[in-house]
């Protein structure tokens, strides 16, 4: 069945689409991920948000009712391989598999979401003013557990539990490593340390690699070759992790960090969508958030 003109059904595409065929990696309330025989991430989602250069988001769509896709150059096609479309889900598929258990989508007919995050020299000097001040304007907005702390040393006290107490001592290294210089060092300590599905060093190191772009525009220097380093570094085994530090690596971001910088960059203030960037996760969002501001503030790399 191929791709529908309704206006409900509209799909977006990411402008980094790796290619392949794609079998279920992992599968949440409204982003199902999937994995090719590279270890390439690709993801569908039906949160606007949540879009990235790596995604499809597709409005309203029933995600359990896919469990394959194929990405080529000209189609992709989502694939229901069981067959079994007696849905459960609450919501009616916007894209419905046909008899054959597929679903067809012309990529020339999608929309394409921009993932690339383009600095202004206008407000290059005042973004860098509004985004330092962030933590303390609004620490009462970051989740507990984040790592705020690192921005703001006396919240380490507040950490509780021999693990909790051994991460904040990991990371409180890590970001002197950081501002000496040794980013290798400190990538390691961070790496896959910390609680949650991305672990928190994780989300830092991303936020890291993203500050990293903008401090390469500011200062007008070529940062490139620190943020590869400090990716490969950072790559373990964990897949979406990998993913998302590739991501960042290459100055592609998800839609919210994306529209947040672009609001704050507008507006000179912390605009609504800090406490949605901030909900992210447990403490995702918080700990990219963190990340980024760290790089900032200290001039990593220039």
């Amino acid at each position: 069945m191929e791709q529908t003109d309704d206006h409900k059904h509209v799909i977006v595409l990411g402008d980094n689409l790796p290619e392949g065929c794609f079998r279920i990696h992992s599968r949440f309330r409204d982003v199902v991920n999937f994995v090719n025989a590279r270890n390439d991430i690709a993801f569908m989602t039906t949160d606007p948000d949540k879009m990235a250069a790596n995604g499809i988001c597709i409005n309203g769509a029933a995600l359990t009712d896919i469990d394959a896709l194929c990405i080529d150059h000209g189609f992709i096609t989502a694939c229901n391989n069981k067959n079994d479309r007696n849905s459960s889900s609450p919501m009616a598929p916007p894209m419905p598999l046909n008899a054959a258990g597929y679903q067809k989508i012309d990529r020339n007919r999608a929309a394409i979401f921009n993932s690339t995050l383009c600095y202004h020299q206008t407000m290059a000097a005042g973004f860098k003013k509004t985004i330092v001040e962030i933590p303390d304007k609004y620490a009462a907005l970051f989740p507990s557990g984040s790592m705020l702390f690192v921005l703001m040393p006396g919240k380490a006290a507040g950490c509780k539990g021999g693990f909790d107490t051994h991460f904040a001592n990991r990371v409180c290294e890590a970001a002197d490593c950081l501002v000496r210089g040794h980013f290798a060092r400190a990538t390691g300590l961070l790496k896959s340390s910390g609680r949650g599905l991305s672990p928190a060093g994780d989300d830092f190191i991303a936020g890291l690699l993203l500050g990293l772009h903008y401090n390469a525009f500011l200062s007008g220097k070529n940062l490139q070759g620190l943020a590869d380093n400090i990716y490969k570094e950072a790559l373990g085994t964990n897949l979406l992790v990998n993913a998302f530090l590739l991501q960042a690596k290459e100055d592609r971001c998800f839609a919210l960090f994306k529209n947040f910088v672009f609001s704050l960059s507008q507006n000179k203030q912390a605009p609504a969508g800090l406490k949605k960037l901030l909900a992210m996760g447990a403490t995702s969002g918080a700990d990219l958030l963190s990340g980024y501001i760290f790089s900032v503030k200290h001039n990593l790399g220039i």
